[in-house]
């Protein structure tokens, strides 16, 4: 699905369903004596879906087996879950709730339950983690059930989660960018493999030799010929035939910088630039910004205030032609 945001409030069973299953997979909704109240603020992106979700009457939701991983944050309410053959879990503001692809899913949401429902393209997390990796998987990816929103790598989890939703809201500039936009979706996905649990975690974090100055060569050369692709450390590693950590390590020795610090110089250099050779008339710093993949504005600034000394927008008002 692409890109689009959805405001929607329904008291009619029928249509509730039919809006869930465009935005989602189809549901079974199954209200306590037939009464729904629904109200939905969504932004479905390539290969994520996010969505504020609430009921009024009690509500249980069935989901069939499916492609996809899903997350449920309750921000109000008490929920129960029950997914395949696993136990039932009960989640309250504070824990989140994942579920697995492959297996049907028992939703039973309280009286004034409202919940956040991320559902993320099982085969763009799973090709995340083999880039992590650098190499291809054997086991399913399976996350733990339960996660802690109290914990640092799920809070900023769910930060990344929050920018991408109000960027949505306000029809933000940065979001026409798709390399903006997709970047923001590999946060999720990387900030969710690293931070949650699950069968290869302790893959991703063992400690890995750093690889020969070539291979931290070959990946430097193609972030400065290509800054504007999609990289993250897991596809760049994937480039050069390293794992990630080992990337990772390479670069901190030949750089002092890891090679997400290192692209985004890059991109700050091509920006600065941009910023240069364009006519303060026909562009602007956030559109500048969004093309060089920077999805927070304010970040953005500071970055390049520290870089060149001076906000972006005075580069701009000084053209070099």
């Amino acid at each position: 699905m692409g890109n689009g945001h959805v405001t929607f409030t329904t008291s009619d069973p029928d249509e509730a369903r039919d809006t869930l299953t465009r935005l989602y997979l189809p549901l079974e909704l199954l209200p306590e004596r037939g009464e729904l109240t629904m109200r939905l603020d969504a932004t479905a992106h390539t290969a994520l879906t996010i969505g504020l979700i609430s009921f009024g009457p009690r509500i249980r939701v069935r989901c069939p087996p499916n492609a996809h991983y899903h997350v449920v944050l309750p921000l109000a309410g008490r929920a129960r879950y029950h997914s395949g053959d696993g136990p039932a879990v009960v989640s309250e503001p504070g824990t989140a709730t994942v579920f697995a692809p492959e297996a049907p899913a028992e939703l039973d949401w309280a009286p004034g339950t409202e919940q956040l429902c991320v559902m993320l393209d099982g085969r763009e997390v799973e090709r995340e983690l083999r880039q992590l990796l650098g190499r291809d998987v054997g086991p399913r990816l399976a996350f733990a059930a339960r996660m802690d929103l109290s914990r640092g790598p799920a809070r900023t989890w769910v930060e990344a989660l929050m920018l991408l939703t109000r960027a949505a809201r306000q029809e933000s500039e940065l979001l026409s960018h798709p390399l903006a936009a997709r970047r923001l979706e590999q946060i999720v996905f990387d900030a969710l493999l690293t931070g949650q649990p699950h069968n290869y975690s302790d893959q991703l974090t063992t400690g890995a030799a750093s690889p020969g100055r070539s291979a931290v060569r070959c990946a430097v050369d193609l972030v400065q010929a290509y800054p504007d692709r999609e990289w993250t450390t897991g596809r760049l590693a994937a480039a050069v035939s390293v794992s990630a950590r080992a990337l990772t390590n390479g670069f901190r020795a030949e750089t002092g910088m890891t090679p997400m610090a290192y692209l985004q110089n890059v991109r700050l250099d091509r920006a600065h630039q941009d910023l240069l050779d364009t006519d303060p008339s026909r562009t602007t710093v956030t559109h500048v910004a969004g093309r060089w993949g920077f999805t927070h504005l304010g970040r953005f600034a500071a970055a390049y205030r520290a870089r060149y000394e001076e906000p972006p927008s005075r580069t701009l008002r000084r053209r070099t032609w």
